[in-house]
C-alpha cells in the first residue's frame, strides 16, 4: 500500500484497488481541506485513525465537522465523495458532476 493515508479510500488501506471512486474520495478529503484547513478524519493515534477510515466512517465525519464544519451544500458534496461504501461514491466526475448540479 503506497499513499498518504489521510487521503487514501479505505478499501485501498486494506491494499483492495481504488479505482475510480477512491479517487473521488481523495478529491472529497482535499475539498474538504480546502473549506476547513483540516482533513475530515481527525484523531489522537495512528490506530484511531486508522478505525475511524475503516468504520462506517460517519462518527468521524460528524466529529470533524464539529471542529471544522463544511459549509452549505458542500458538506453533502464531501460526504458523497469520502463515503466509507466505495458503492455510495460517485462513479465517476460526470456522475458527481450531474449529482450536484
Amino acid at each position: 500500500v503506497v499513499g498518504t493515508p489521510e487521503y487514501m479510500a479505505p478499501e485501498q488501506l486494506l491494499g483492495h484497488d481504488a479505482g475510480v471512486r477512491g479517487d473521488i474520495y481523495a478529491a472529497g478529503v482535499v475539498l474538504h481541506e480546502c473549506c476547513t484547513g483540516a482533513t475530515p478524519f481527525g484523531a489522537d493515534t495512528p490506530l484511531a485513525f486508522f478505525a475511524h477510515k475503516l468504520d462506517d466512517a460517519r462518527v468521524a465525519r460528524a466529529s470533524a465537522a464539529r471542529h471544522h464544519p463544511v459549509p452549505g451544500t458542500l458538506a453533502e458534496l464531501v460526504a458523497r465523495m469520502t463515503a466509507a461504501d466505495p458503492a455510495d461514491r460517485p462513479g465517476s466526475a460526470a456522475e458527481l458532476h450531474d449529482l450536484f448540479m
